[in-house]
């Protein structure tokens, strides 16, 4: 697992009075340096594009360390990366600074988690302007009651374990308590059985049945200490879900007027993860007499009392557990779900309850379709690599010569940045937070179509105050009229 470094944003080069743009990548999108084609890195083509179209008052981080996760594909590092986030934000929230923040795929997820986490702690986020996610699957994961029946077993078999690892802490001290002040005496000792003609002190210290006596007790109180804790650990992590999950609400409440979500219905990662949850894969067979095909098959008839007997609880008792188990396990490798009693239960494109989730628009069909048509284009090249991949010695070897060899501009999910009017519908958000209404009178003239989306966004995320400003914007501001060519006159 990679180490997460944390590093402090500018504090003396930024202007104060000046909101700052935070750009936060997502997995397998980590890099070390500040420079690159990435998104998020400085002098690449979406960073210098992005920053032309920024409305006055918004700035990239020109100066000083970017923020970095590890970008690793589980919950672990996720939960990491958004405690790291919340750190490198409080250095903005001393300053006084805006910012906005903008999340591309899992790096949504981060910002969204680490308002939970600042909803949950009472953290204040008083200069947070916007958060914007991009292509986000938000993860929504169930887990059980704390007060269930399940806890209260696990709690109740956590005391027991504990209790004993208690006993054997006792045993330990008072050993070494007779040790340190009876060195003769060791009648009360379970060591007297040994019938050693030596103090205790001697015994503990010089001899080895000495040492794997205490060693014998520590052993034991590790093993309970640690049974103690597979018990009453998924106990603390369903309570600490539980409040995370009421925390959303509150945390929508409060800054879900300034969220915008940007994703596409064909969006991969989306797409894919969704497809997990239903997974229907059979990992192991049935057992079968085999038809005799091999010279061997033909001895098959001194198995015919196991297929009468163990077979059919096998094919329908066993089976249907190790495929049950495998798939989960699958399926939780996939999703990067290594929480403790957690488990996935929804891929939404927004980050609030099922209900209304289905209320909260996709693209506008001609940014999705354009978006598609061109990596479907690039995607066309990806037969060729492939014979890169199966041409090597190895698998991992071929995985990783065929990663190279791919561009991003191949899937949907990694083509959003290279759309104009996905930036454009980021920095329109920006501004309508801003109340920038010039910057908002130049979109509805050159760019209506984007604001009325924006605003039929704002409806269905239920932030009608925007929605009214946007409207009255867009009925004050005249289209940019369209030149007309006419064909001359014979």
């Amino acid at each position: 697992m990679s180490e997460l470094k944390v590093y402090s944003p500018p504090t003396t080069s930024e202007d104060p009075s000046e909101d700052v743009v935070i750009l936060v990548h997502g997995t397998f999108a980590g890099s070390e340096h500040e420079e690159g084609v990435a998104f998020w890195q400085r002098k690449s083509s979406v960073w210098g594009e992005l920053e032309k179209r920024l409305p006055a008052g918004i700035s990239l981080q020109d100066s000083g360390r970017l923020f970095h996760w590890s970008g690793e594909n589980n919950e672990r590092e996720r939960l990491k990366g958004a405690k790291a986030l919340l750190d490198y934000l409080a250095k903005f929230e001393a300053a006084g600074q805006g910012y906005h923040l903008i999340g591309h795929s899992h790096g949504g997820s981060i910002i969204w988690m680490a308002l939970r986490q600042a909803s949950v702690d009472g953290i204040p986020l008083d200069h947070m302007r916007t958060w914007s996610t991009v292509g986000t699957p938000f993860l929504r994961h169930r887990t059980v009651n704390p007060i269930s029946l399940a806890n209260g077993i696990n709690i109740i078999a956590g005391l027991f374990f504990l209790s004993h690892a208690r006993t054997s802490l006792h045993q330990i001290f008072r050993i070494l308590h007779c040790a340190m002040f009876h060195p003769d005496h060791y009648a009360k000792t379970q060591i007297e059985i040994l019938g050693r003609d030596v103090n205790l002190m001697d015994y503990l210290m010089y001899d080895q049945l000495g040492w794997l006596a205490i060693a014998g007790v520590l052993v034991m109180f590790f093993v309970f200490v640690q049974l103690a804790s597979f018990f009453i650990g998924p106990v603390i992590e369903s309570r600490r879900i539980r409040q995370e999950l009421h925390a959303e609400k509150c945390v929508m409440q409060e800054f879900g007027c300034c969220w915008l979500g940007v994703w596409s219905p064909d969006d991969e990662a989306i797409n894919g993860l969704r497809t997990t949850l239903h997974l229907d894969i059979t990992f192991v067979g049935k057992v079968t007499a085999a038809d005799r095909i091999f010279v061997s098959d033909y001895l098959s008839f001194l198995w015919i009392p196991y297929y009468w007997t163990v077979a059919p609880t096998f094919n329908y008792i066993v089976r249907p557990l190790l495929n049950h188990f495998v798939r989960q396990y699958v399926s939780k490798a996939v999703q990067g779900n290594n929480r403790p009693s957690a488990e996935l239960c929804n891929v939404s494109t927004a980050p609030i309850g099922d209900a209304e989730v289905n209320s909260i628009p996709a693209l506008p069909y001609f940014i999705a379709q354009r978006i598609t048509e061109r990596a479907n284009a690039k995607a066309k090249d990806i037969a060729p690599k492939l014979r890169t991949l199966l041409g090597q010695k190895t698998l991992m070897a071929g995985l990783a010569a065929f990663n190279s060899e791919l561009s991003g501009e191949e899937l949907v999910h990694t083509s959003y940045f290279e759309d104009p009017d996905v930036l454009n519908l980021l920095t329109i958000h920006m501004a309508l937070q801003r109340n920038d209404r010039r910057y908002l009178m130049q979109a509805a003239a050159y760019h209506r179509q984007l604001l009325e989306w924006t605003r039929y966004f704002r409806e269905m995320a239920g932030d009608w105050e925007n929605a009214e400003q946007l409207d009255r914007i867009l009925r004050d501001t005249p289209a940019e009229p369209i030149e007309v060519r006419r064909r001359a006159a014979a």
